[in-house]
């Protein structure tokens, strides 16, 4: 099933990452095309889902979940899986014949077709610094959430000045960004989901070396020419898990991923 609730917005923002997205539907084949780049992507998954509640019953929905790269793996714990994304185009390379996954719906973030305490859990992987209405987003989330419901995201950290500068540059060289597109600051994120109704439980750091070498082919394609680069992604990996552990080291990742709670509203 293939649903658009689109609205119709006039905001350009929105208009123009539609646009975007369209484009990069056929560079996210050469992204997830490769044996090394798939490792990656299962680690990242992985990761992610070891801060879900691993439930069966539990009615998912998969937040900016683009072509479907978390489709596979969430399929292993719960049986009732919605993608969601503004992209169309993306969306529909994502409706694969996944039992699990019970549709795909376009539509915007800031006005979730979902019913009021409906879902049980959101993953958003990689999705919310693209959104130009973050608060109001984050506000939907949390209503379509039922009482206690779970949210796990996974975004691009700027804690770092270098990655920060390096992420600057490159959305602004690079066709494939859009250069209002920001990262966040962890402390920044964190503040701002609090302020929103969730409670923040647990935040874990990650992507280093294998994310910056496996993570994106299509941007930076050295791993593609390397000898036996599926078993140097599995170094890359093996690192990747050790360097989290350093306590001065572990705070410069690209990423961070944070599961928090939709607190009871009060009066509830």
């Amino acid at each position: 099933m293939l649903k658009d609730t689109s609205l119709n917005n006039s905001d350009r923002y929105v208009d123009e990452q539609k646009e975007l997205h369209k484009k990069l539907t056929e560079y996210y084949d050469k992204r997830y095309g490769h044996e090394f780049s798939i490792l990656f992507q299962k680690f990242w998954n992985s990761e992610i889902l070891t801060l879900c509640p691993l439930s069966n019953e539990s009615k998912v929905i998969d937040f900016g979940c683009g072509t479907g790269i978390l489709f596979h793996d969430c399929s292993k714990h719960y049986n009732s899986i919605v993608g969601f994304d503004l992209s169309y185009d993306m969306i529909t390379k994502a409706s694969r014949t996944i039992p699990q996954v019970k549709g795909c719906v376009v539509g915007d973030g800031s006005c979730l077709p979902f019913a009021d305490d409906s879902t049980d859990l959101v993953i958003c992987r990689s999705a919310l610094h693209h959104l130009p209405h973050l608060d109001k987003t984050l506000l939907e989330i949390k209503r379509i959430l039922k009482i206690n419901g779970v949210f796990v995201l996974s975004e691009p950290s700027n804690d770092n000045f270098f990655i920060w500068l390096s992420r600057f540059m490159m959305y602004r060289v690079s066709s494939r960004f859009d250069e209002r597109d920001v990262a966040f600051v962890t402390t920044e994120l964190v503040q701002r989901l609090e302020q929103s109704g969730f409670s923040v439980e647990f935040v874990k750091r990650f992507g280093f070396l294998s994310y910056l070498f496996c993570g994106f082919p299509d941007h930076f394609p050295l791993m593609v020419y390397v000898p036996f680069s599926d078993q140097v992604a599995r170094l890359l990996i093996l690192l990747d898990k050790l360097l989290v552990r350093v306590p001065i080291l572990r705070n410069q990742s690209f990423h961070v991923i944070i599961k928090m709670a939709r607190n009871i509203d009060p009066g509830n």
